[in-house]
């Protein structure tokens, strides 16, 4: 009876302990990708995960986090599809990588909720944060990505003795504007 108990607790461990995909084949990887890029990933695992997030999955993310490959962070942050700040940070940072700011901004958003709300049990301030600060370090990536994206939609500025219809013009030096009498004064730094 009790070796029959030891070994249902095993099982249940042991089945309590997979990756949410067990194995990346290449289709698989493929429409992660496409998740990844389009905002449409999802991190939705929670206890059964954690076995494959802190046996050896955070070491590998950690490793494809610092040699910037954002594919394979991206698709292993999903094989093992644990719920948690970091995850969401490492998707926002894959997706970045990859050219898709839209959806980093979104998983950054994600994981600055997560990173500051009070499941605690979601963040990973009280474990393994692979050197990683959240919130403080999403701040950086939220700005960059930001401006990347105010970049991309700003419309493009005519050259030099153009106007935007594209004929030539000679303009006449005028004197720089005066600043605003509205202006914004920054918030203090705190520290």
């Amino acid at each position: 009876m009790k070796r029959t108990i030891i070994l249902r607790a095993v099982a249940l461990l042991l089945v309590g302990c997979t990756p949410k995909v067990p194995v990346l084949t290449p289709e698989i990887q493929a429409q992660m990708i496409v998740d990844i890029k389009s905002g449409n990933a999802v991190l939705d695992c929670n206890i059964a995960c954690t076995g494959p997030w802190f046996f050896g999955g955070h070491e590998e993310l950690r490793q494809f986090y610092a040699a910037q490959d954002w594919q394979a962070l991206g698709t292993h942050v999903l094989k093992i599809g644990l719920q948690m700040d970091l995850g969401y940070f490492y998707l926002g940072r894959a997706a970045e990588g990859m050219g898709a700011d839209e959806a980093a901004l979104k998983y950054y958003r994600i994981a600055g909720a997560l990173a500051t709300g009070s499941m605690t049990s979601l963040q990973c301030a009280h474990t393994e944060c692979d050197g990683i600060s959240l919130p403080a370090d999403l701040y950086p990536r939220i700005a960059a990505v930001q401006a990347d994206i105010d970049r991309k939609n700003s419309p493009p500025t005519p050259q030099l003795g153009q106007s935007s219809s594209g004929q030539k013009t000679h303009h006449k030096r005028k004197a720089a504007p005066k600043p605003a009498d509205d202006w914004i004064t920054p918030p203090p730094i705190t520290h």
